[in-house]
C-alpha cells in the first residue's frame, strides 16, 4: 500500500518534468536568435527593390504624401544609407530632389525601421517648429506589421500608429513620377465638389490639406487622402449609400473625380460658388478704392494702386502699395487666399517692430461706430473677407466685409498705426499720425 501511495505522489512530479522538457524544445533557436534572423530578412527585403520603394506616407495634420526610398545596406549589416525623394516642394529641396541619410532595422519590443539621422525631406512632417511642437504629427520610426516577401511591406508609425504601405516602385523615373503627382494636384486643387451617385446629387465633398469631408443629409465622414499621378486614394475606404469608395481618377476636361471601381457609379464633380476666384486671378495690379471715414461706407472717395504678389502659391499674397518703401523693407501686409470661397481674407497683423521703441507696427482692424465710439482690435483672426465678387467682361471687383469674428463690433476697415499693446499709440516714422482704410474694394481691369 505504501508503495502505491509513493507512486501516486511521483506521477504528477514526473509529468511536470516531462511537460517542462517539451516547452523548452518548441523552437530550434532562442528568442534573440529568431529576432536577429527576422531583422536580417527584413533588411534584405528592403534592399531587394532595385528601383526603390514607393511609400504611402501619412501624417495626422497634412494627409498623405508619396515618398520614394532606396535602401543600401552597409557591410551586410541591418543598417545603411537610404536615398529619399518626395512630392514636397521645399525651399532648398524642390520636387524630386534626393537626399541621403542613414536607416537601421532594430528590435525595440517589435522590429522597427528607423530613419535615424536627420533627413530634411523625410523628417519634414515630424520636425518641431515654432508653434508646432510636434511638427505636422508625422512619424519617422515604423513597426513592421506585414511583410509580403518583396511585393509589399506594411508598417505602422511607432508613435502615431498611421499605416504606411511600401511597394516596389514601377515607374520609369523618380522625378518625373513625382512631378506628375504635383501636376495633377494643380489641376484639381479647388476645394468644393458635388457628390453624385448614379447621376443623382446626394451631397458635397470638401477637400483641403488632403482631407476629404463627405457630407450627405444622413452622415458626415472625414477621411485623409493622397494624390497619385491619375487621381486620389483615400487612407481608408468610406461607405456612402452602400457604395464603398477608395480610389478615384481625375478627368481634367470635365473637372470630375470618378470612382475607379466600374461597379460603383460615383462621381465627385467640381462645384464652384458664384464669383469664385482662382489664386491666379488675384495676382497682379488692382485699384483699391476706400474711404477715410468709417461712417461713410458708400463714399469710397480715395484710390490707391496696389498689387497682389505671390508668397506661397495657392495660400498667401503680399499686398503691396499701402506701406512706404521703407516700411516694406521691414515687413509686408499678408493676405490669405481662401480656397473654399475662392476669395481673400484680410486680417489684422503685426507688420514689424519699431526700432528702439516698445511699439509694434500694426495693420489693426477698426470697428464701425458702436454706441458713438470706435474700437480697435489687436487680433490676427479678426478682419475682413471678400464677398459678392463680380466678374464681368474681364473686370474683377472684390468688395470685402466684416468676417464676423469680433462679437458686437463689426469691422469697417483698418488702421495703420504703431501700438504698444495697451492704449498708447506711437508716431509713424517719427511723425504723429495714422492712416485709415475703410470699406476697401479692389478693382482689376
Amino acid at each position: 500500500m505504501k508503495k502505491i501511495l509513493y507512486l501516486l505522489v511521483l506521477i504528477p512530479i514526473l509529468c511536470q518534468q516531462s511537460c517542462k522538457f517539451v516547452e523548452e524544445n518548441l523552437f530550434d533557436a532562442s528568442a534573440a536568435e529568431r529576432i536577429a534572423q527576422t531583422i536580417k530578412e527584413y533588411n534584405a527585403i528592403l534592399n531587394s527593390a532595385d528601383n526603390g520603394w514607393l511609400m504611402e506616407y501619412y501624417s495626422k495634420d497634412l494627409g498623405g504624401y508619396t515618398y520614394l526610398c532606396k535602401f543600401q545596406t552597409l557591410d551586410g549589416q541591418a543598417r545603411g544609407n537610404v536615398t529619399v525623394a518626395s512630392e514636397l516642394d521645399l525651399k532648398d529641396y524642390p520636387v524630386g530632389e534626393t537626399v541621403s541619410s542613414l536607416y537601421e532595422v532594430i528590435h525595440d519590443q517589435s522590429v522597427i525601421l528607423t530613419f535615424n539621422t536627420y533627413n530634411p525631406i523625410f523628417h519634414y512632417f515630424a520636425e518641431p517648429a515654432s508653434g508646432r511642437r510636434n511638427g505636422y504629427n508625422g512619424d519617422y520610426e515604423f513597426v513592421f506589421t506585414d511583410v509580403v516577401s518583396e511585393n509589399m511591406i506594411v508598417l505602422r508609425g511607432k508613435k502615431l500608429n498611421d499605416r504606411i504601405v511600401m511597394t516596389p516602385f514601377k515607374g520609369s523615373g523618380w522625378k518625373s513620377y513625382l512631378q506628375d503627382i504635383v501636376a495633377l494636384e494643380e489641376q484639381c486643387d479647388f476645394g468644393t465638389y458635388q457628390l453624385n451617385i448614379e447621376s443623382d446629387s446626394i451631397g458635397s465633398v470638401f477637400m483641403d490639406k488632403r482631407k476629404a469631408t463627405f457630407s450627405t443629409p444622413d452622415t458626415t465622414i472625414v477621411q485623409r487622402f493622397m494624390y497619385t499621378p491619375s487621381g486620389i486614394k483615400l487612407y481608408e475606404p468610406v461607405t456612402i449609400k452602400d457604395k464603398q469608395l477608395e480610389y478615384f481618377n481625375w478627368n481634367n476636361t470635365d473637372k470630375v473625380f470618378k470612382s475607379v471601381n466600374p461597379d460603383v457609379n460615383v462621381v465627385i464633380a467640381l462645384s464652384l460658388p458664384k464669383g469664385y476666384l482662382f489664386y491666379e486671378d488675384i495676382l497682379g495690379s488692382f485699384t483699391m478704392r476706400y474711404s477715410t471715414s468709417n461712417a461713410q461706407p458708400a463714399n469710397r472717395n480715395r484710390s490707391l494702386p496696389v498689387t497682389f504678389v505671390q508668397v506661397k502659391k495657392g495660400e498667401t499674397f503680399y499686398l503691396k502699395g499701402i506701406l512706404s518703401d521703407a516700411d516694406e523693407a521691414l515687413g509686408n501686409i499678408v493676405v490669405k487666399y481662401n480656397k473654399t470661397r475662392g476669395g481673400i481674407d484680410l486680417l489684422g497683423q503685426i507688420l514689424f517692430k519699431r526700432e528702439s521703441t516698445n511699439y509694434d507696427f500694426w495693420w489693426l482692424p477698426y470697428s464701425e461706430p458702436v454706441g458713438g465710439s470706435n474700437y480697435i482690435n489687436r487680433s490676427t483672426t479678426v478682419g475682413m473677407i471678400s464677398s459678392n465678387v463680380v466678374i464681368s467682361s474681364g473686370k474683377i471687383t472684390i468688395p470685402v466685409k466684416d468676417n464676423g469674428l469680433w462679437s458686437g463690433y463689426p469691422v469697417a476697415g483698418f488702421l495703420l498705426r504703431n501700438y504698444d499693446g495697451s492704449t498708447s499709440m506711437g508716431n509713424i516714422n517719427g511723425k504723429d499720425g495714422q492712416a485709415f482704410y475703410f470699406f476697401p474694394l479692389f478693382e482689376k481691369d
